[in-house]
């Protein structure tokens, strides 16, 4: 792989990462509340981005976290009526979980208010030179999110 230096480069980008991560999160909660957590539109993004009709179970591997706290922010989302839980068509025992119109609705205005914190967050930083990197970012991303899908049966 790399050696010494590259190491340590890579150490300190994932950790940049990570803090940038974490600053955003904490930006991005104060905007979408009091309507929505962080993990209920981080699902209905998702949701939004790769179609709907997925289980709480492939929803849970997908983000990484326990099946209960998949059950717990979809029960959230339920009771919103952001989402629906049906039954599978193939399988009577599975349920799949589905966005609604008031989902759509609301995953759009938690759209509309993180679109507002981009003056506050980028204001005098060059936002082209990050644009620059885009590419690679992403490609980093779908490297890795390849390889938690094979990881954990997603593919």
């Amino acid at each position: 792989m790399m050696a010494g230096a590259d190491d340590a480069r890579l150490l300190a980008l994932l950790t940049d990462i990570g803090i940038i991560n974490q600053l955003i999160t904490a930006a991005a909660t104060r905007a979408l509340a009091p309507d929505l957590g962080m993990s209920e539109y981080g699902v209905l993004n998702h949701m939004h981005r790769r179609g709907d009709g997925e289980t709480p179970s492939r929803l849970a591997r997908a983000f990484q976290v326990s099946k209960p706290s998949m059950t717990a922010t979809v029960a959230r989302l339920t009771a919103k009526r952001c989402v629906a839980v049906v039954a599978d068509a193939d399988d009577g025992r599975s349920k799949r979980v589905m966005l609604t119109e008031t989902g759509r609705a609301v995953w759009r205005a938690g759209q509309e208010r993180l679109a507002k914190l981009q003056p506050e967050l980028f204001e005098g930083f060059n936002v082209a030179a990050l644009l620059s990197h885009a590419d690679v970012i992403a490609d980093l991303r779908a490297h890795l999110d390849a390889q938690r899908n094979s990881r954990d049966g997603l593919d």
